[in-house]
């Protein structure tokens, strides 16, 4: 008898063994997950990539973006305003797919100009050239005091979108418990390739109808001699930097970086070791 409760502990000891070792593990698991998903500012923007001008969105969109000069219509005579309303008014009802006008207002910062300026007056040897110059220095110190100096830039932004599911090879919660066939690494990787395939597809078919969409705006405006082009990659990027760091674009400007040599999202210190 006494036999039997011994062996009865020995089970019951050898269980809350296993229980907490099983509880210990889950929380590994669990906290090495937690360190490698790194929470991000890029996660909340709609914005999947930027590749040859195309803006690929989170939702299977894309987007293409064409800068218009602008035309002051402010120095023109009435007549001359209502012919460059007609021109405008003639180009959207000729335009047969949906597009976005975009006005962005920047400040300019004019530090960069003022150092040549003085760069300017220091090797000048004239002294009238640089007495205005220096008048000039101050005016403008002056009016930046006063006021603010603001540039606005007018965009087309063409979008491009396909009714169609789109295909995910990421798994996502939806409040159930599903069982997965568990994939070998082979069949993981052919899924992978086809689904670059797929995605590689889609992007040639969206590039092709954008770069008609947008050589057709191009040409619209270019018969009221206005020359619009399609903004590259850098300054997509530059454009919504600026769009998302109002302030801190003007005095930490991209200064066309190619935005593909910013590959590490956060820098993490440890003792002694930074990584």
């Amino acid at each position: 008898m006494g036999f039997m409760f011994i062996a009865a502990g020995i089970a019951l000891l050898f269980g809350a063994i296993l229980i907490i070792y099983d509880v210990m593990k889950k929380k590994k698991t669990s906290s090495e997950d937690k360190e490698k998903y790194i929470p991000t500012t890029q996660n909340q923007i709609p914005i999947d990539n930027i590749r040859n001008g195309i803006i690929k969105l989170r939702n299977g969109g894309y987007r293409v973006v064409v800068e218009i000069p602008s035309v002051n219509t402010e120095l023109m005579e009435s007549e001359e305003q209502d012919i460059v309303l007609s021109q405008y008014r003639q180009i959207l009802n000729g335009t047969e797919f949906p597009f976005q006008i975009l006005q962005q207002s920047r400040t300019v910062d004019i530090s960069e100009y003022r150092k040549l300026l003085e760069k300017k007056m220091n090797e000048s040897k004239n002294n009238l050239n640089r007495r205005l110059m220096l008048e000039f220095d101050v005016f403008l110190s002056q009016l930046i005091k006063e006021r603010t100096i603001m540039t606005k830039k007018f965009f087309i932004v063409i979008p491009y979108d396909e009714s169609r599911e789109i295909k995910t090879v990421y798994a996502t919660a939806n409040g159930g418990k599903q069982k997965k066939k568990k994939k070998s690494k082979v069949d993981e990787q052919a899924q992978k390739q086809k689904n670059l395939a797929e995605e590689e597809k889609q992007f040639a078919k969206a590039s092709k109808q954008l770069l008609m969409r947008a050589g057709t705006i191009e040409r619209s405006f270019r018969q009221f001699d206005i020359s619009p082009y399609r903004l590259n990659d850098n300054e997509i990027a530059e454009l919504f930097y600026a769009s998302y760091n109002k302030e801190r674009s003007v005095y930490q400007p991209l200064n066309n970086k190619n935005p593909s040599d910013y590959t590490t999202l956060r820098v993490k210190t440890g003792k002694g070791v930074s990584r």
